[in-house]
């Protein structure tokens, strides 16, 4: 039996357009016999918008299942908000939402995704905590770079910047080092975050990721 490749994004109703481009994305560039496994994770989405984001997805890719998996108060709790929603920051959090999956990929909700998700699972390696993506951004990169070495006493290298729209995870690792836990503690003693999530990962990952190309 072939592996299931898993792909999550998180949205607000606002964002359900954004999020189903992304997914789109990889259900049009796979392998039509590639299974895939689409967690969605929902704050305040209307059931039409989930319906229609599961036969799009079922019609582009046969072979793959959708999940909705909806976000209660409990779980967003203490979570800052960012661009009106808190859901930017659920990643933080899916290594142990998720806890029989052990790789998966993340999109945010402003990615068109382009690749072979099997090429991009090719990156994995057992002993990183996640494949990322550099930062394309110059002024991002100074400004998170800055804000870390004054605020946390971490030191991160421009070239070694990354984006966290697009972070394939290895949530096997992750819940071995307690990372979503480490996560939600660094989250709540830095409620002005520069960079959302981005800002948190950076420090808490560092020299723990492998760069895809």
């Amino acid at each position: 039996m072939k592996d299931v490749f898993h792909i999550a994004v998180s949205c607000n109703e606002r964002y359900v357009p954004g999020a189903l481009v992304a997914l789109a994305g990889v259900a049009v560039h796979a392998r039509p016999e590639t299974p895939l496994r689409f967690h969605v994770f929902t704050e305040g989405v209307k059931d039409e918008s989930v319906a229609l984001m599961r036969a799009t997805l079922k019609r582009l890719h046969p072979n793959g299942d959708f999940v909705q998996h909806v976000c209660d108060e409990d779980l967003l709790k203490g979570l800052p908000y960012w661009a009106g929603s808190r859901m930017a920051f659920v990643r933080c959090f899916y290594a142990r939402l998720l806890p029989d999956v052990d790789w998966c990929l993340y999109l945010d909700c402003d990615i068109l995704y382009l690749c072979g998700v099997e090429e991009h699972f090719s990156y994995r390696r057992e002993d990183a905590l996640a494949v990322v993506v550099v930062e394309e951004s110059e002024s991002t990169r100074h400004v998170d770079v800055r804000w870390a070495a004054r605020d946390c006493g971490v030191e991160l290298e421009e070239s070694e910047y990354f984006n966290s729209g697009v972070m394939l995870f290895n949530f096997r690792k992750c819940r071995e080092e307690g990372l979503p836990e480490k996560l939600a503690e660094f989250i709540g003693g830095h409620p002005h975050l520069p960079l959302a999530d981005q800002s948190v990962l950076n420090v808490l990952l560092k020299d723990r990721v492998v760069f895809a190309p």
